[in-house]
């Protein structure tokens, strides 16, 4: 018992330090390739839910796409406590076109960065990808702003 508290604990930990990592990179990148592309307010990239703005205006999407993402965070938390299967359904649907948003979002960043967007892509899905496909684009988008 005391040894599974301690692997919980360890595994814990080892997710808050890759998921802080994680968004540092992401920030940095996103704030740096807004600052290359000359997107207004590159801070936004630090500031969740608005660092979707800045991904969209990276890849010159509608800004009106940042209410899915509102709209899914919304929903969940509400459907996580009501329990309807009405808003759980929603909340899927919501989810997958938020997925497909991202997808098409991120290879059009690594289309642009030169990327392979399989990073990107997997990472939707698998936390320490992204971890790496961001910490990918940090180096891209730095390498192009020393020239």
């Amino acid at each position: 018992m005391e040894n599974l508290l301690i692997m919980m604990l360890l595994f814990g930990l080892g997710t808050l330090i890759c998921g802080i990592v994680s968004y540092v990179f992401m920030a940095l990148s996103l704030s740096s390739a807004a600052g290359i592309e000359g997107v207004d307010r590159k801070w936004f990239a630090w500031i969740p839910l608005l660092n979707i703005l800045i991904l969209l205006k990276l890849v010159n999407k509608s800004s009106k796409y940042i209410w899915v993402f509102i709209a899914t965070s919304i929903v969940g938390f509400i459907a996580n406590y009501n329990g309807s299967i009405f808003l759980i359904i929603i909340n899927i649907a919501l989810s997958i076109w938020s997925i497909i948003i991202q997808i098409q979002a991120y290879s059009n960043i690594a289309n642009k960065y030169k990327m392979n967007s399989a990073w990107f892509i997997v990472g939707i899905f698998v936390f320490p990808v992204m971890m790496v496909a961001f910490i990918i684009l940090y180096n891209k988008v730095k390498v192009i702003e020393k020239h």
